[in-house]
């Protein structure tokens, strides 16, 4: 990584191996939301910690399980916390970062995360990313963790990041990403001061004062000697009753990092009621390392006796003694004595080693060495004034971890009894700083007896946080007996509950005992070891014949505070009394290779002692034949679990024959030993699970008193999964054309069934089968586009049992619509192999639907007057602004799904055909005209999905008897079969499965436009045949009872001339051209009305020419039905109502119509 370093160097002007510079506050490189453009004030990292690299790191997925190469190296991405640079990085296809606590902190020049997830159980303090140039982010991603960036940045697709990020260049966060900012991780992330936290910061406090009745899930206890279990009695926490040997320990469930980090820990503390002993112990103790008590008496549950070990993982052990044997006995090196009525300091040990005495009240211990150390003394203090205790370790300045004890009587000040002291002092020979420390409280009692008790508990610290997981407990698996010159193999499992029926999946970090073989030997590969898949296979050798006892001591997850771990010999039951694996000189050394299901192996017995040296094995016996007993056992499923009655079968004789599971009823094979002192046969076991092969020769005549026994474990592999999917109904919908328009198979969030076998080599059901962390997986095939969603599924993996027919049903739901198929694929580890790989199940093609659609108006209507402000009855209209309807898909729960606005998987495609239409202001009917509009589809800007009717055509239908003018207040209504898809689905307001619940909606208009009953007249007209005359077109409407002049009719157009028709008997009308008297020319003024009027206009026909002409219009060839009246009076709107006609006449007038008599005077 030389190009950052030097970068680095450059940007601050210092030398590389002088790392000083005025560091930023985190609180402006880190913001919310995040910020990019730093540059040059941002972030740059120690050089020491970047030195050159040529490595780069790329991490994959490979049949379920993260692959990462460094270089051409291949190794685990489970870092533990430290420094680790890389010129370029990429993780991608789904792989996986773990981390093992406070802080990672990884370095790249360049970086590229595609559908990653980096440290997703543990806490965002726990990993820091640094990149020099660029980082790219695409696909989905999950990141908890720290990120900064001196290049640019870009966050694409769907990425969450809880922790921070921040940039020196440019800072883009695009797709449906998300940025959640931790500011407590940002302040608990050792970050090496490459920013400043600003001001100190305030410790952060817990407290218990007891008054809830019982514990709460932060106390684990635990009990060793005697039946009491540390409980809340009157609202104090007991540890111990005034009974004689009894022993506890108890332990808070959080942690606090050892390093730069200040503890304090507050408590009242009560012994009383007995006659003085023993005390109580308050533990710091080695986080990785399972916390168990150590001897009680004298050590308080701390230190250690001869065959009692101290405190797994002790780093710090205060002892309130009151009979005084804490500061004589429990440790190695100097103490000073029996001090009575104490409190001393222990420091850290392993087994029988270490605790050492390190400081004391008294002048440690070198004062009131002849009566009670302290006055008052630690116990008798159940009534009166309240002993309180604070004990702190400081461990802020580096190398230093100072410890001071103090204690307040009642109201009065703190007195300090012991400390401050140093115990990282070179003198105490302490053990290195864990990374974390775990908080505990031991006490005893011994043949003098107190009870024990605190209250108002406080433990305040910088930094800690909570205890995310835990292992129950571990199990380990052995054949019980080794040789010498052979490694032997151990099985461990990780369990995630007490039963074991559930195994803890992600990767395990583990510490073995014994840490080490007298006499030689060990674990292959050192007693630290990882694996994944809830179970790992180990090799442990012996060089001298003895007994090791197997034991995990610590794991990161940690495991339960106290529990005990069980071991498995054969098909023996799980004791902890079973854990003693025993190395004989010599023995069978059997090879079973790790097999497929009714996979046929060939097993290697050889015959063999201990050579020459302690990894040489010689020929015990050869070129003979003996008689060995065979037998198998069951060790996973145990026998008390197993389905059925498989067997395991050999055919030492050329004739398989199936062995006994005990050696009670096991059978003798005559076995032919070459002369490398190997047998060879076959064997097969049709089921899955892991199995046994014991064999055992006893010698007779000459032979009489030899003995060879030997044991191999095996695993047996299902060849394959296989899955059904099957819905609520039981139905396997396959989806074969791969699009929007095959059978569908459920709702989205609907909960379905997958079918989950296991398969042998034969497609033989394995019943036996059991697997925990399986994954379970969704792939969306279509549609492919950029904004497609992949979805959720409710289930990502499951544990498979052990079945008849060896079928496990995982219920699942999926959030998304369109077509997807699932995969599921096992941990490549099973039962602690990896020697086979199974081959993962896939689905067939499943299409998911919405569940209903939430329907609601999203744009209300206003009409289109089709004149100004009105419209005659009888006249179509449209709508000025169309009603739009917001059509969102929904899964089960009422969450939006995507995928269906997406190409062909938008299927609704529905006109509203069952729309009505009704108006509370008249009886009248609504109709719209059929076939002519349509219903549109477009996407608003904020993302609702809308449609809207087009190009409607409404008509108010007229009826025979006028009515008065009326403002209209339309109502739209869709059936529930308007708002409905091709697949059913449906407006509802839940998720439902009746068609029943589907429903319609109505759209209201506004009342701006008056719906008016018209009518067409053609008036009467006469004057001179000597002159012009013009007759008038009027429109009418009904108002207030009587027809009206419709002066706001501007609109209704005539067409021409020629629309209308003429008759006479006296003249010949004609309309274009010139007339030659005594014809008559007819035309219109204006084809269009004008305030309610047009006229028609005739030419003179000439002196002495008079008649008359009938001037007719016909409405309905005219386009304007809507200004018929019942003409002939019969009841009805017809075609026989078409036409309006008026006269004409010239040279005869006969007075005006107004006048009803007229009469002369003189």
């Amino acid at each position: 990584m030389k190009w950052l370093s030097s970068i680095g160097c450059f940007l601050l002007s210092l030398l590389c191996s002088a790392f000083a510079y005025a560091a930023p506050l985190c609180t402006d490189i880190f913001t919310d939301p995040p910020s990019g453009n730093q540059s040059p004030n941002g972030i740059v990292p120690p050089p020491d910690v970047i030195a050159g690299t040529n490595s780069s790191l790329d991490c994959f997925v490979s049949r379920g399980n993260t692959i990462c190469y460094e270089g051409a190296n291949t190794i685990q991405a489970n870092f533990m916390p430290g420094d680790y640079s890389y010129y370029q990085g990429r993780f991608a296809n789904r792989s996986e970062l773990t981390t093992n606590g406070v802080t990672t902190r990884l370095y790249f020049d360049s970086l590229q995360l595609i559908n990653a997830d980096l440290n997703p159980n543990g806490n965002p303090e726990d990993l820091f990313i640094y990149v020099a140039g660029s980082l790219s982010i695409t696909g989905q991603n999950n990141v908890n963790g720290i990120i900064y960036v001196a290049g640019s940045v870009n966050v694409a697709g769907n990425a969450d990041i809880t922790g921070a990020i921040g940039a020196g260049g440019a800072l883009t966060i695009g797709g449906n990403s998300d940025v959640i900012i931790d500011p407590d991780a940002i302040t608990n992330a050792d970050l090496l001061d490459m920013c400043d936290g600003g001001s100190n910061p305030s410790p952060q406090c817990f407290s218990d004062d007891f008054n809830a009745g019982s514990l709460s899930d932060l106390w684990v206890t635990s009990t060793s000697k005697g039946s009491f279990q540390p409980q809340i009695i009157s609202n104090r926490l007991r540890f111990t009753q005034a009974v004689r040997n009894q022993a506890t320990s108890s332990t808070y469930q959080r942690l606090f990092p050892a390093a730069d980090n200040l503890v304090e820990i507050e408590f009242d503390h009560f012994a009383y009621g007995g006659n003085g002993a023993d005390g109580i112990g308050i533990v710091l103790s080695d986080a990785l390392v399972t916390p168990r008590a150590g001897a009680f008496g004298g050590p308080l549950g701390y230190g250690f006796k001869p065959n009692e070990p101290g405190f797994a993982g002790g780093w710090l052990g205060v002892g309130i003694d009151e009979y005084g044997n804490f500061s004589r006995e429990g440790g190695q090196g100097f103490a000073p004595g029996r001090r009575r009525q104490s409190v001393a300091i222990r420091g850290s040990g392993l087994d029988e080693t270490g605790y050492r005495y390190l400081a004391g009240a008294c002048n440690n211990g070198q004062t009131n060495t002849g009566g009670s150390c302290l006055s008052p003394t630690v116990d008798n203090n159940n009534s009166g004034s309240v002993h309180r205790y604070r004990i702190v370790v400081d461990s802020q300045v580096s190398n230093q971890s100072q410890v001071e004890i103090s204690r307040k009587i009642g109201n009065g000040n703190w007195q300090s009894i012991v400390g401050p002291v140093n115990v990282l002092d070179s003198q105490y020979n302490q053990a290195a700083v864990p990374a974390d420390f775990l908080l505990s409280v031991t006490g005893s009692t011994g043949g003098s007896t107190n009870n024990h008790e605190i209250d108002n508990f406080e433990v305040c610290a910088l930094r800690s946080r909570p205890i995310d997981e835990q292992i129950d407990h571990f199990r380990i698996t052995h054949t019980g007996q080794g040789i010498t010159c052979n490694k032997s193999e151990v099985t461990i499992r990780a369990c995630k509950n007490a039963t074991c029926s559930e195994l803890f999946t992600d990767t395990v970090t583990v510490s073995l005992d014994p840490s080490s073989v007298s006499g030689g030997g060990g674990w292959e590969g050192g007693n630290l070891q990882s694996f994944t898949g809830g179970s790992g296979t180990f090799y442990i050798r012996k060089y001298q014949p003895g007994t090791i006892t197997l034991d995990v001591m610590g794991s990161n997850p940690p495991a339960r505070p106290f529990s005990t771990n069980l071991c498995q010999i054969g098909s023996g039951g799980w004791s902890a009394s079973n854990c003693d694996l025993v190395f004989s000189d010599s023995g069978f050394d059997i090879d079973v290779p790790d097999k497929y299901a009714a996979e046929v192996v060939e097993v290697t017995i050889s015959a063999v002692k201990q050579g020459d040296s302690n990894t040489k094995c010689d020929v015990g016996f050869g070129n003979v034949t003996k008689s060995v007993t065979l037998w198998s056992q069951y060790l996973s499923p145990t026998a008390a679990d197993i389905i059925g009655d498989p067997k395991v079968s050999v055919d030492p004789t050329g004739t398989y024959v199936p062995l006994n599971t005990s050696e009670s009823g096991a059978d003798n094979f005559n076995l032919a030993f070459d002369s490398n002192g190997q047998t060879k046969f076959n064997l097969n076991y049709d089921d899955a699970g892991q199995m046994q092969l014991n064999a055992k020769f006893t010698g007779t005549g000459d032979e009489s008193g030899l003995e060879l026994t030997g044991a191999s474990n095996f695993v047996s592999f299902p060849a394959s999964l296989a899955v059904v999917a099957k819905n609520s109904a039981g139905i396997e919908e396959e989806c074969t054309s791969i699009d929007a328009f095959c059978d569908w198979f459920t709702k989205a969030g609907a909960s379905f069934n997958l079918e989950v076998t296991a398969l042998g080599q034969t497609n033989q059901p394995t019943p036996n089968y059991t697997h925990s962390g399986i994954d379970v997986a969704h792939k969306l095939v279509s549609p492919d586009t950029e904004n497609s969603q992949e979805g959720t599924i409710s289930t990502v993996s499951y544990d498979h049992s052990a079945v008849a027919g060896s079928t496990n049903i995982v219920s699942q739901s999926l959030s998304e619509v369109g077509v997807f198929d699932f995969t599921i694929t096992p941990p490549a580890i099973f039962n602690g192999s990896s020697a086979k790989t199974i081959t993962p199940a896939k689905s067939v093609y499943l299409r998911f639907i919405p569940a209903y659609f939430a329907a609601s108006v999203f744009q209300s209507p206003t009409l289109q007057a089709t004149c100004n402000s009105f419209s005659y009855i009888g006249q179509p209209f449209d709508y000025l602004v169309a009603p739009r309807l917001a059509l969102n898909p929904k899964a089960t729960d009422g969450t939006a799904v995507k995928n269906y606005e997406f190409g062909d998987f938008w299927r609704y495609n529905s006109n509203w055909p069952a729309r009505a239409y009704s108006d509370s202001n008249t009886s009248e009917s609504i109709s719209f005209e059929q076939g002519v509009a349509n219903v549109d589809r477009f996407t608003d800007p904020n993302n609702a999905t809308v449609v809207q009717l087009n190009n409607e055509q409404i008509t108010y239908t007229k009826g025979v008897s006028p009515i008065n003018s009326f403002a209209a207040n339309l109502q739209l209504t869709l059936g529930a079969s308007d708002i409905t898809d091709p697949d059913n689905v449906c407006y509802k307001t839940d998720d439902s499965n009746s068609t029943s619940d589907c429903l319609g909606i109505s759209f209201s208009s506004d009342n701006a436009m008056q719906l008016r009953w018209g009518r067409l007249l053609l008036n009467d007209t006469y004057g001179s045949e000597l002159a012009a005359l013009r007759q008038r077109l009027e429109l009418q409407y009904y108002n207030s009872n009587q027809f009206v002049t419709n002066t706001v009719d501007s609109c209704t157009n005539f067409g021409l001339i020629t629309d209308f028709s003429f008759s006479s008997s006296d003249y010949t009308v004609v309309t274009s051209g010139s007339q030659t008297p005594p014809e008559v020319n007819a035309s219109l003024t204006s084809a269009t009305a004008s305030n309610g009027e047009s006229w028609l206009e005739y030419s003179a026909p000439g002196s002495g020419n008079t008649g008359t002409i009938t001037s007719s219009f016909n409405m309905k060839i005219r386009g304007v039905p809507w200004l018929r009246e019942d003409a002939n009076n019969d009841g009805s709107l017809d075609d026989d109502d078409n036409s309006v006609s008026g006269q004409v006449q010239f040279g005869i007038y006969r007075g005006s119509d107004r006048v009803i008599w007229w009469n002369e005077q003189n």
